[in-house]
């Protein structure tokens, strides 16, 4: 990335950021779209990291299960302004197919390759998901995160949780609103 990245914490002092806020913290679609809506136009994405795992916090485990997993860091930007940031667990032996390749590659947005697939959101306790994310990312703000998993149908029958996601609002999505 050549853009040095900038990160706010979220603002919790004003009354249409707290509005702002609690919609955020309490919708249950495609925060990349949201990001996008407020922006007036595409998000850019940082891939901090990205690698197959088989270990991964309790909390992680306690919700997809598993053996073996793919842990990714990413954040959206507009020029450099962080709009979010965001912890994403998926298990591998869970990965619907249509969705692996472009996950592995690392290019698009998990809102963005989530548009293909028929899905159910479930927020869940964030707990210490967090500090995974800000030991990379840096600035804890545990008032403006978030986590839920994802999970998909094959058919008629639901095939569990394949995706934990933990997310954090930055100040630049405020700014934006």
């Amino acid at each position: 990335m050549n853009v040095p990245l900038v990160r706010e914490s979220f603002p919790h002092d004003d009354p249409v950021s707290a509005s702002l806020l609690r919609v955020l913290l309490g919708q249950d679609g495609s925060t990349t779209r949201l990001c996008e809506v407020i922006l007036g136009g595409p998000v850019e994405l940082c891939l901090h990291s990205q690698a197959r795992v088989d270990a991964v916090p309790d909390d992680v485990l306690e919700h997809l299960g598993g053996q073996a997993w793919i842990e990714r860091i990413t954040c959206l930007h507009v020029a450099g302004w962080v709009m979010m940031e965001n912890l994403t667990f998926t298990r591998v032996d869970r990965i619907p197919a249509e969705f692996a390749g472009d996950l592995e590659r690392g290019e698009l947005p998990v809102g963005r390759l989530l548009d293909r697939l028929f899905i159910k959101r479930q927020l869940i306790p964030a707990s210490n998901l967090g500090d995974v994310l800000w030991n990379q990312t840096g600035l804890p703000d545990a008032r403006a995160s978030r986590a839920y998993t994802i999970s998909t149908q094959s058919g008629s029958s639901d095939q569990g949780a394949f995706m934990l996601v933990f997310e954090t609002y930055r100040a630049e999505i405020a700014r934006k609103f």
